[in-house]
């Protein structure tokens, strides 16, 4: 949001929702216990632990951020997988990451995961498909100069780590 939109809209976002009490907790697990415990009405969760929450049988929906035409669209953090140069079985680790890029893989790690499966031929059950997510449109490098610079001022804000 911060790359698209600039600083100034986003720390104003930030202090809007911290004053209608945002609050960040120190896992999923304890964003799951306190989405119940705190009565708390919205819960900002990513794709896969919403579905950890629905199949543990919690009463919830998911809303997807910015998807209308003309949006900001949603960030879509990626699980990513390597063959480290000089590995000790390289053609054992290409192996592997071919098997997790199968369709039937993909299929597997939506049903059991809430993963968003990248293979178009996968089954992805309830968990919506890439192809229907509206996403940012900023390269990773981008979103990687702003980390550091970010995290800083939220945790200033009181919104860094939350401790257990």
């Amino acid at each position: 949001m911060r790359a698209l939109r600039g600083d100034a809209w986003k720390w104003a976002l930030v202090d809007r929702l911290i004053a209608n009490g945002l609050r960040p907790y120190p896992s999923n697990k304890h964003t799951r216990e306190a989405l119940i415990a705190d009565r708390n009405a919205v819960a900002m969760v990513n794709s896969s632990n919403f579905h950890v929450f629905l199949m543990e049988g919690a009463p919830v929906g998911e809303a997807w951020l910015d998807q209308e035409p003309g949006g900001l669209g949603t960030n879509v953090e990626a699980h990513t997988v390597a063959v480290i140069k000089g590995c000790k079985h390289p053609d054992a680790a290409r192996a592997f990451i071919d098997w997790l890029l199968e369709a039937d893989t993909q299929t597997l790690l939506a049903r059991m995961c809430g993963d968003t499966p990248v293979d178009p031929g996968a089954e992805h059950g309830t968990v919506r498909p890439l192809a229907r997510i509206h996403r940012m449109d900023v390269p990773l490098a981008r979103i990687t100069e702003l980390r550091d610079s970010t995290r800083a001022y939220l945790s200033a804000k009181g919104l860094g780590p939350a401790k257990e």
